[in-house]
């Protein structure tokens, strides 16, 4: 099995639910498989690993009225 397709495969165990995501990833891979194939470094180092990892966040904030009866709100 190739370095791309094992990546590919644990992408797709991982996020089965969102086909749009596994899409964008087999086109990406497409499109830089020569130079993949051609640079043992990258999956030495597991870059494509790393680059199809999604930024998760929680973002979230607090409203409420001072002392004052001015409202304040903080972003997280």
């Amino acid at each position: 099995m190739s370095y791309i397709q094992s990546v590919l495969d644990k992408a797709k165990a991982r996020n089965e639910n969102e086909p749009e995501f596994i899409q964008a990833i087999e086109e990406m891979f497409e499109s830089i498989e020569s130079i993949i194939e051609e640079n043992p470094m990258i999956e030495k180092n597991g870059l494509l690993e790393r680059m199809i990892e999604p930024d998760r966040q929680i973002i979230f904030r607090i409203s409420w009225v001072d002392d004052a009866g001015k409202v304040q709100v903080i972003g997280f």
